[in-house]
């Protein structure tokens, strides 16, 4: 099987286990949420994250947001990404993995319904900063989520927003690592089964 039918496959894999999507997020189609320009999530919808969505900031600001990295939210990771779209790709990659693997776990750690007003934020975010990076031609596929997916570190963060995504209803710390370890399971089935060529 050629490579990019591989990771065609792998992507509506890691869709079909939840790696790709937020399990509570709410029924709008993508095309609302698409963006040619991902100036369409505004700076109130992004809580405490520093700017918006394709913001012009300065060298400094784009390091201070690759240096802070381990200890971002999804939302500010999404808008990480696009500041560092145009002037590093790996960059740009790696951040937007890492969000898309905080996003699912974020979800998976809520007892309860994910908070619908902020469901929508973070959908509209990740579906702006994906429609930025792919206009740029910044394709962050399974294999960069996968690898996100796998390292320890993407689990350790601040949770301090988890009371508000998840309206006071949280899972108990200690089902946490056995939330990742699915994670980490479910990634690696679907990478596997795809090369194999399994649905």
């Amino acid at each position: 099987m050629a490579r990019a039918k591989i990771l065609q496959a792998a992507f509506h894999c890691l869709v079909s286990v939840g790696l790709l999507g937020c399990g509570s997020e709410p029924e709008e189609s993508e095309k609302s949420h698409s963006a040619s320009s991902a100036e369409q999530v505004s700076p109130r919808s992004t809580g405490q994250c520093p700017t918006h969505m394709g913001a012009s900031l300065s060298g400094a600001d784009r390091e201070n947001l690759w240096n802070g990295r381990e200890d971002e939210q999804p939302l500010c990771l999404f808008i990480a990404s696009t500041a560092w779209a145009q002037h590093d790709r790996k960059k740009a990659s790696d951040l937007f993995a890492l969000a898309m693997v905080r996003f699912r776990y974020d979800a998976v750690r809520c007892a309860g319904p994910v908070s619908q007003s902020t469901a929508s934020a973070m959908t509209a975010a990740r579906m702006a900063a994906g429609g930025y990076l792919s206009d740029l031609g910044i394709f962050v596929g399974p294999e960069e989520i996968g690898a996100a997916a796998r390292n320890s570190q993407s689990y350790v963060y601040s949770a301090q927003h988890l009371q508000a995504l998840c309206d006071g209803q949280v899972k108990s710390e200690n089902e946490w690592p056995a939330l990742r370890v699915e994670m980490q399971d479910a990634i690696d089935r679907a990478i596997t089964n795809s090369q194999a060529g399994l649905p």
